[in-house]
């Protein structure tokens, strides 16, 4: 299994904006119900893999709490 690491330049021009559609936005919805939040992803990205593996690992550690 190998890994890919993508560094990114944050500043002002497209750099930033690809930051934000590659890391920071997730095609999701949203839905307000009764007794709690859905939150339905919408589209698979590569990088929705990335981002639950980080937050399994979160969850995992706990940061000392519990």
């Amino acid at each position: 299994m190998s890994t890919v690491v993508t560094v990114y330049k944050i500043g002002n021009g497209p750099e930033f904006k690809r930051f934000l559609d590659t890391v920071i936005r997730i095609p999701a919805m949203v839905l307000a119900r009764a007794r709690a939040i859905v939150v339905r992803l919408a589209a698979y990205t590569a990088n929705l893999d990335r981002f639950f593996s980080a937050w399994a690992t979160t969850e995992r550690t706990r940061f000392g709490y519990g």
